[in-house]
């Protein structure tokens, strides 16, 4: 995927229009079409202005890579790592206490936007 594909991939994951990415970015729509289009390249100023508001590393956008990012976070990172040798009920309970912890920042998150 290249780097335009990515910005258009994640923009619209995030159900932003280009003109709300340039908005939130602060930087031109006309821009953002050219980016997603391969035309132009983003400055690495306007690059980590973009990732910022799609909420990925600038390594994910740069990256061949198609899967967004890794764990940035090292407490949550060694967490999942624990996790990874959990079975059974103990491992569907962690799945489901994560599901409704998601649930509901996606619910507050609808709300207050």
């Amino acid at each position: 995927m290249t780097l335009g594909e990515k910005i258009k991939y994640v923009r619209k994951k995030r159900k932003l229009s280009q003109s709300e990415l340039a908005d939130a970015a602060n930087i031109y729509q006309k821009n953002i079409s050219r980016y997603e289009l391969g035309i132009s390249i983003p400055s690495a100023l306007v690059l980590k202005k973009i990732a910022q508001v799609l909420e990925v590393s600038t390594d994910f956008l740069l990256s061949e890579e198609t899967r967004e990012g890794s764990i940035e976070d090292e407490e949550l990172k060694e967490k999942f790592m624990e996790l990874q040798h959990v079975a059974g009920k103990n491992k569907e309970m962690a799945i489901l206490f994560l599901d409704l912890l998601i649930r509901d920042y996606k619910t507050k998150k609808a709300y207050t936007d």
